[in-house]
């Protein structure tokens, strides 16, 4: 059950940011919220992802990477601390 609510919310982040969900649930997997920088992260936010975030999303939002990396960053700490985490400790 906790397993299924941790794959629920990733796949809802994965699909919003077009990101592959093995990559995040890399990401996830070797998370640390004190640490600024995670394993993996650079390896889930390519070029080519934000090409097909554009692509399939056709959003104006981010208008460039830099934003949508931000973005991702900050919504990834947040499903983090406040979704996977709990669900683990719990666990």
């Amino acid at each position: 059950m906790v397993d299924d609510a941790c794959d629920s919310a990733m796949k809802q982040f994965a699909a919003k940011y077009n990101i592959k969900m093995d990559k995040l649930r890399y990401v996830v997997e070797h998370y640390d919220p004190n640490t600024r920088r995670q394993i993996g992260l650079t390896d889930m936010l390519t070029r080519s992802a934000y090409n097909d975030y554009i692509a399939n999303h056709g959003d104006v939002e981010f208008q460039k990477m830099l934003s949508w990396k931000k973005q991702i960053q900050s919504e990834l700490k947040q499903m983090y601390t406040e979704v996977i985490e709990p669900l683990n400790n719990n666990y």
